[in-house]
């Protein structure tokens, strides 16, 4: 009964009697007859609720209740499972309302514990969202249950992530002991330490690590983390690919204090009327300028006022080249220069952008102009401000030395700028029109101020292309040469184009090391001025250090590591060596080094930035001899590494400590010395940041003492000086060059600090009668603006990390996770937690582009240390997916696609590497692209590789098919393709094995994406290669690429070739595959033209007018008659094929049974193959019949006949005697037709 109601509608009154009746125990029953019953009885309320649940659905729910009530004990759980299946169906169909479902079944099954009952709730609450019913009951878990905890994971994937809200926190989230905790909890706990705030999603991932069934959920949880991840990148803002890539992010956390920091230093540069502050107040302009953008009532820009602000920002920009001052012998400023310059010129040249947008704008509006010529120029409006830019530079540097200095700068950071806007239009523009001759390729524009960079720097290096002449000056020998101050702001602008080198030119990083390294102190090209000789080693620090920054250390480049190291240590050998009088430079620069190298993940850096620190501690303590100078660069090396390495658990609390005493003592000996006081305040802020207790209690001695200094007019200026100094140290003015990542900055209390600081400096530079000290007080205010507005991820050319994400993003949490597990290696961080982390992001990544992030910083560690093949698995599949915009992946996947490292991936891993080279081919570095093609590739199919495999090989062809079907690939790509595509058809084996045939399928498809010509050149027939050949031509013609008239060279190859068994089969399939293709090639008259032709070229054989060379003619003759019949029998219907086995598709033959008696199973000689052969001719009367009453064949039934009786009659010795017969028996076969009727025919068909 419980399936006979499905086709008979009466017997369902008399199932639902039954189903309605008790099921108690009886004694008259037996146990198991009666389980059966029950499960059966279960079984069938299930199928009826899904199969008919509005026409019977509420007559079940009786039976349901009934099953559900009599069904409590733990043994009886799976009838209960089943009819919540039914009650699920019911929902689902909207028969039943669930919450009211829920509210009369709660009372019996909220409390029950039985996990199939658990996992049954789960899938029915998983309906909940598609219900659009709200209600919180949904939320029954037991975590000590995989099963229950899996299906609640599954569930919750279904809910929109906003709707998840936490009630409350397990017992680990209130009673925290780090010390007793395994090292595997995620770092986003460490702010508990603190008691600071952090993100939802730091619950998601903490929570279930702290379960110690975890490992057992990874699939619910991976499912749950995807769809987050999902939901996340569906509703990401699209600005933030944009402010995320050009920098222009600013911390939210900014109080209204430091945001009127701008505002107050513009008003008084405007109202200045003493010429000694106008070098202090600009270069505080230089570090803060900015204006705001005026909304309209829409909440638009209004473009008249982006015009204007543009306008300002460019008469600012000549006003600062004139007026920032530089002196060689400011270090601090040095420093703080290029990076000034960089923040500034990316400001104007967005703001100027944004200025000339709103003018064309404006034109086209009032229509004055030709709507396409503006378009035009809307999209050239990035280079028409560059070229603009450059011209106003160009304009200004005709003055001083100073002067000349600025523009370097200027110039320098206009490059960046352009080079990030570029960066973050290039996967817009690919369709717009052509700017040469207009403008000059960005590349080419890039190139000529690296090359001028190149020429100030070395006065005998020859450039390799056009310069910028404006920065020289003749020098009493008639020479063009650089001034002192060019040679020493170019040597420090150079790090600033370290983005721009990795990504587009990574040959220049290697040049401008050498360069700077052979004009280090000491070395014989050294220059002859002391302040070229300091800033070519502090050039050359920040160089390295911004190397550092971008992770380039990473990523697995030996020659890069090679380079970098190299000229560290001749950094750190002028560093470190007394007998050199000018290297300062290179105190600063290792110290800033150390300060970047710390936060790499590779144990022997970390290894020498602890001993390099310690070396740099003893130099300190014995400089007493030393100049002054020596000290002071030498304490802020210290304060900026000894900070670094404690924030990344380098050093311990107590080292730190002991350098911040050392610095604390040379401040109380030396209270007029504002470079010691710097370096102070720079190493308390940074260690009381990273959670160090007694600095924090030193910070809040030394702010209020300072600050009585600062405001005290009697004290002596150079001790109010370092108070200043000290001051904006103390809240975070040098947080630029340690690169801190700390919660504690954004606490009320820090904030409260801040602004105390501000006002006591606004006080000084309005109020103090001191020029020098107003002067110093307004340069350092602005850097104190720079660093607490930028956010950590502005000085790289892409962010380190997701931390300009909402703290609620579950993204930025599993890739922090990432991180330090990279960081802390697989014995603190298990694999299979990392592997759950990046699951999903790996995953959602096929479908979506992330924001930018710095994936070889991330990855690469991941790589590196022993993970495990599905971690190295997972970075692998991101690398490739987010190669389309990131080019730092691209960069990481280059490096792993080619040899040797490629050989280190698991075979799952490289057989995704081959199926997605469609993928990330034209985004990896050419060369790199040429050694996995040529070799890794290839290697696949060689005899001599003993891991060769079918499966792999599969996989590349399959990859190779993909490549070679999108459009327009770039040149060096197709060249490299069909290169590899070549090879690999001549190491494919001759003989075409079954189980190997899909392989021949694919380089036939290769093949087919080439030119004709190129066809023919690679598939020659030869007496080595006549089947693999053979092969390839007939299927490239089955399937309409090559046209049929093809065959007829083939077929003159084979009719010389004695053993045809198996070329016969091919033939025979090609046929059949001809005609079901759909194709322009293998159309009816395409067909019928061809067979008509091939007629008569038999006729003109058996008639010896077509002369025959080393053939025996009879046996030619049968082998074409089979032709003939082959091409019949496939063309008139589908039962004659059907019959010989033949099939619409090629790879079903593979799956044929390979006999014993057949070492390797070849396609044409299986048994069954020879038959389909023979019975063709077997086949040829019944088929031709067909044929010709169809159109348009009908029409041409009297060629057929007449051609039939020519061969009949041909010579004698030409036919033998089977195909005399097989001639006879199909003429016969067509006595039905009218043309057979005709007396002249039927006399000869029967011999009379």
């Amino acid at each position: 009964m419980t399936s006979l109601w499905e086709r008979q509608d009466r017997i369902y009154p008399e199932l639902q009697k039954f189903l309605s009746m008790s099921d108690m125990p009886s004694l008259s029953v037996d146990k198991d007859d009666q389980w059966e019953k029950l499960i059966a009885k279960a079984a069938c309320i299930r199928d009826i609720c899904r199969q008919r649940p509005y026409q019977h659905g509420a007559d079940m729910l009786a039976a349901i209740c009934q099953v559900l009530n009599e069904c409590t004990k733990p043994d009886q759980a799976s009838p209960a499972a089943i009819v919540l299946q039914g009650l699920q169906a019911l929902c689902e169909a909207e028969v039943v309302c669930i919450r009211s479902t829920w509210n009369a079944l709660s009372p019996k099954l909220s409390c029950d514990s039985r996990p199939l009952i658990l996992k049954a709730l789960n899938e029915l609450f998983a309906l909940v969202p598609s219900l659009t019913v709200n209600t919180n009951e949904y939320e029954v878990a037991i975590p000590y249950d995989a099963v229950v905890a899996i299906s609640a994971y599954k569930s919750l994937s279904s809910f929109d992530s906003e709707e998840h809200k936490i009630l409350h926190l397990p017992e680990q989230f209130s009673i925290f002991d780090l010390e007793l905790s395994s090292e595997c909890v995620i770092t986003s706990l460490s702010p508990l330490k603190h008691g600071c705030h952090f993100g939802f999603s730091r619950v998601y991932l903490t929570f279930p690590v702290l379960s110690p069934h975890f490992l057992a959920l990874h699939p619910g949880f991976e499912e749950f983390a995807t769809s987050l991840v999902k939901q996340e990148m569906t509703n990401m803002p699209r600005g933030v690919y944009h402010s995320a890539l050009r920098g222009g992010t600013v911390r939210s956390d900014q109080g209204k204090t430091i945001a009127g920091v701008p505002s107050f230093l513009l008003k008084m540069y405007e109202r200045n009327k003493q010429p000694g502050m106008t070098p202090g107040l600009a270069a505080g302009m230089l570090l803060c300028y900015d204006l705001p953008v005026h909304l309209g009532k829409d909440g638009k820009p209004i473009n008249r006022f982006l015009a204007s602000r543009g306008r300002n920002f460019q008469q600012m920009l000549v006003a600062l080249i004139h007026e920032v001052n530089i002196q060689p012998s400011e270090w601090h400023r040095s420093i703080l220069l290029p990076q000034s310059w960089l923040g500034f010129m990316s400001r104007t040249y967005s703001a100027i952008l944004q200025g000339r947008q709103a003018e064309l704008e404006m034109q086209l509006k009032h229509g004055k102009e030709d709507p396409e010529e503006v378009q035009y120029k809307q999209f050239t409006a990035w280079l028409w401000v560059r070229d603009m830019l450059t011209d106003v530079i160009k304009g200004a540097s005709k003055d001083s030395p100073v002067v000349k200095g600025n523009s370097i700068f200027a110039l320098t950071g206009l490059a960046v700028a352009v080079a990030k806007h570029e960066s973050s239009l290039s996967s817009d523009t690919e369709e717009m029109p052509e700017t040469e001759p207009d403008f000059l390729p960005t590349k080419h524009w890039i190139s000529m101020v690296t090359e001028t960079l190149f020429s100030i720097v070395n006065s005998r290096y020859h450039p390799k292309g056009q310069v910028f002449p404006w920065f020289y000056q003749k020098s009493y020998s008639g020479e063009n040469t650089a001034s002192i101050i060019a040679r020493s702001c170019a040597a420090t602008a150079l790090s600033l184009l370290v983005p721009v080198f990795i990504v587009s030119c990574k040959e220049k990083v290697e040049e401008v090391l050498n360069m700077l390294t052979d004009r280090l102190p000491g070395k014989p090209n050294a220059d002859e001025s002391q302040a070229v000789q300091i800033h070519m080693g502090l050039g050359l620090g920040m160089f390295i250090s911004r190397l550092y920054e971008e992770k380039v250390s990473d990523v697995p480049s030996q020659q890069m590591s090679l380079v970098l190291m190299k000229s560290l240590n001749a950094l750190e050998d002028c560093c470190f060596d007394t007998s050199l009088e000018y290297n300062t430079g290179c105190i600063l620069g290792v110290g800033l080094v150390l300060s970047l190298m710390s936060h790499s993940s590779q144990t022997e850096l970390r290894v020498h930035v602890s001993t390099s620190l310690r070396k740099l501690c003893k130099y300190l303590d014995s400089s007493e001899d030393q100049c002054r100078s020596v000290q002071e660069v030498l304490a802020y090396s210290v304060a900026c590494s000894s900070v670094s390495s404690f924030s990344a658990g380098i050093i311990e609390a107590a080292e730190a400590e002991e350098a911040m005493n050392k610095l604390r003592t040379l401040v109380e000996n030396n209270q007029q010395t504002h470079s010691f006081a710097l370096a102070l305040g720079a190493a308390v802020h940074g260690l009381s940041a990273c959670g160090h207790g007694k600095a924090e209690d030193l910070s809040n001695r030394l702010m209020p003492a300072w600050i009585k200094i600062v405001l005290a007019e009697g004290s002596p200026t150079m001790q109010r000086l370092a108070a200043v100094s000290g001051l904006v140290a103390l809240v975070g003015s040098e947080e630029g060059m340690i690169q801190l990542k700390s919660e504690s900055i954004q606490s009320s209390q820090f904030q409260s600090k801040l602004s105390e600081v501000i006002r006591t400096l606004t006080q000084v530079i309005s109020f103090s009668g001191q020029i020098g000290l107003q002067t110093n007080a307004a340069v350092l205010l602005g850097c104190l603006y720079m660093s607490c507005s930028s956010s950590a991820q502005n000085r790289a050319s892409v962010p380190p990390d997701f931390s300009y994400l909402p703290e609620n993003s579950f993204i930025r949490a599993a890739i922090d996770f990432a991180i330090e597990g990279g960081k802390k290696g697989p014995e603190s961080v298990p694999a299979e937690l990392v592997k759950v982390a990046l699951a999903p992001i790996a995953l959602v990544g096929e479908s979506h582009q992330y924001p930018p992030v710095n994936w070889a910083s991330i990855l690469s560690p991941l790589m590196r240390l022993n993970f495990g093949d599905e971690v190295k698995h997972l970075c692998i599949q991101l690398a490739v997916t987010q190669a389309q915009s990131s080019q730092n992946a691209a960069m990481l996947l280059g490096m792993w696609v080619a040899p040797p490292l490629v050989y280190s991936l698991s075979m799952k891993t490289q057989k995704y590497l081959f199926l997605s080279l469609p993928v990330w081919m034209k985004h990896v570095a050419e060369d790199k692209l040429q050694s996995f093609t040529e070799v890794v590739l290839i290697q696949q199919f060689e005899v001599k590789n003993g891991t060769k495999t079918p499966e792999i090989c599969q996989c590349v062809l399959q990859g190779l098919v993909q490549a070679m079907q999108l459009p327009d690939p770039a040149q060096y790509c197709w060249s490299f393709l069909c290169q590899a595509v070549e090879k690999i058809f001549e190491l494919l084996p001759n003989e075409v094995q079954r189980g190997k045939l899909e392989m021949y399928i694919d380089i036939a498809k290769c093949l087919s994406e080439m030119a004709d010509s190129e066809i023919d050149r690679i598939v020659q027939v030869s007496k080595n290669n006549i089947q693999k050949a053979m092969f390839t031509k007939l299927y490239l013609i089955s399937q309409g690429r090559l046209p049929l008239m093809n065959l007829r060279a083939v077929i003159d190859t084979v009719a010389q070739y004695h053993e045809k068994e198996n070329i016969l089969w091919l033939l025979l399939h090609c046929f059949y595959h001809a005609r079901i293709v759909s194709h322009e090639n293998t159309g009816v008259l395409q067909r019928m033209e061809w067979l008509l032709d091939l007629m008569g070229y038999i006729r003109n054989l058996a008639y010896k007018s077509t002369p025959l060379e080393n053939v025996d003619l009879k046996e030619c003759i049968d082998f074409f008659l089979w032709l003939f019949a082959a091409s019949v029998v496939a063309w008139a219907d589908h039962g004659a094929p059907l019959l010989l086995g033949l099939s619409a598709e090629w790879l079903p033959w593979k799956h044929q049974k390979v006999l014993p008696e057949l070492s390797e199973d070849y396609i044409g000689k299986h048994p069954t193959d020879r038959l389909a052969v023979q019975e063709t001719l077997t086949l040829l009367p019944n088929s031709i019949c067909l044929l010709l009453t169809k159109e348009p064949w009908k029409e041409q039934t009297q060629k057929f006949i007449d051609w039939l009786i020519n061969m009949m009659e041909s010579p004698k010795g030409v036919l033998s005697e089977s195909s005399a017969d097989l001639l006879k028996v199909t003429l016969l076969a067509l006595r039905s037709l009218a043309e057979y009727k005709k007396k002249a025919v039927w006399t000869k068909a029967y011999g009379w």
